[in-house]
């Protein structure tokens, strides 16, 4: 038996970016009042509808808590979150100001899909715009070129949080992930 290497790397996302421009138009431009998105999310993100089902319902208080419970437990300086989880950690860093996090960090996350997520936070965006949790001091987002979910993209299009000079701007990085077969 000889030594096995992996498989040269592929890109990720590439074939995906057409459906992700599909998404992102529909939810900005073409979503009927927020009717189409919330039928593609339903839809396809069943976990998705029914987190986001109140924002005082019991299932989406007690995941808030149990984040923030981790979090303050166990004295986490990092909050790494992905997807659904990346808007339970946002709702609960809000909901505990008392939270002192140095980076919070979320992977393909829709926070900023309108209609779907983002007019259905808690708290609510003023303004049209969101805010970037109280004791987060810096946030940065990564995000696959086809997510269908983390449109529009850059995040930053709805949360344009100022930069803060001690540790740096907020603007989200765009990264391409690579992953090699087993």
């Amino acid at each position: 038996m000889g030594l096995r290497l992996p498989p040269p790397a592929t890109a990720q996302g590439r074939l995906a970016v057409p459906l992700r421009q599909l998404v992102s138009a529909i939810s900005e431009r073409l979503s009927l009042d927020g009717r189409l998105t919330r039928a593609f999310i339903a839809t396809f993100f069943r976990d998705v509808t029914r987190y986001l089902g109140g924002p005082d319902d019991a299932a989406r208080t007690a995941a808030r808590e149990e984040v923030a419970g981790v979090i303050s437990s166990t004295g986490a300086h990092v909050v790494i979150a992905h997807s659904l989880g990346s808007v339970v950690a946002y709702e609960a860093l809000h909901a505990h100001p008392e939270l002192d996090v140095d980076l919070f960090l979320t992977l393909g996350s829709p926070l900023a899909l309108r209609h779907g997520v983002f007019d259905r936070l808690s708290p609510a965006p003023f303004t049209g715009t969101g805010e970037r949790p109280p004791g987060v001091r810096r946030w940065v987002n990564l995000s696959d070129h086809g997510d269908i979910v983390a449109v529009p993209r850059p995040l930053k299009q709805r949360f344009p949080t100022p930069p803060d000079p001690r540790v740096g701007d907020h603007a989200p990085c765009r990264a391409r992930f690579r992953t090699a077969a087993p």
